[in-house]
């Protein structure tokens, strides 16, 4: 609220508590004088009716005086501060960003097989030679075929198999009374 609405709602205040001192100060002396007069209420020539119309038009004052200083306001709410750093910059200064370089399939290929030897280092020494056998497959091997080769048990191919697709290098399709285990390897994880 701005200074002038303030003063305004300040002396609607005023107004309306003088209102009620003359609303209690007629309502006073209208019970004085009623007891005055053996409590008939009626003074002589209608004074009676002047004091309660002066009683009612103070109430009227003092709650008209306070509906108007607790008004809301209509006035715009003020502009806010202005941010620098918020403003947004002209079109014709917008910063471009340059094309990444074109990478060729033969340096995409070598990227792919250094990030996957580096996955395969990661690898603890069982979990590698599983993983490089399935590669060597081909990428797709028959689980009964890895436990038929001889490197590990039945269970530890399952184990190790829980731990590769875990890492998401590896995953099992049901194939009749087998599983089919592929490598999903894509080059970046998550790709």
């Amino acid at each position: 609220m701005d200074r002038e609405g303030t003063e305004t709602s300040l002396a609607l205040v005023v107004v309306a508590v003088l209102a009620i001192v003359v609303a209690l100060f007629v309502g006073g002396w209208m019970l004085m004088a009623g007891s005055m007069m053996g409590g008939g209420g009626m003074m002589g020539g209608g004074g009676g009716s002047w004091g309660l119309g002066a009683l009612l038009l103070a109430v009227f004052v003092a709650v008209a005086a306070l509906a108007l200083a607790f008004r809301p306001s209509r006035a715009p709410p003020p502009a806010p501060y202005p941010q620098p750093w918020s403003a947004p910059a002209p079109p014709s200064a917008a910063p471009t960003i340059p094309a990444p370089p074109s990478v060729t399939t033969e340096e995409s290929a070598r990227i792919e097989r250094l990030q996957e030897a580096a996955v395969v280092r990661a690898l603890d020494e069982d979990e590698r030679r599983l993983y490089l056998q399935i590669r060597e497959a081909g990428g797709t091997a028959l689980q009964r075929d890895l436990v038929a080769s001889g490197a590990f048990s039945k269970a530890k191919i399952t184990r190790l198999l829980d731990k590769l697709e875990r890492r998401g290098l590896v995953v099992r399709e049901r194939y009749g009374a087998t599983n089919r285990v592929k490598l999903t390897w894509k080059g970046l994880p998550g790709a």
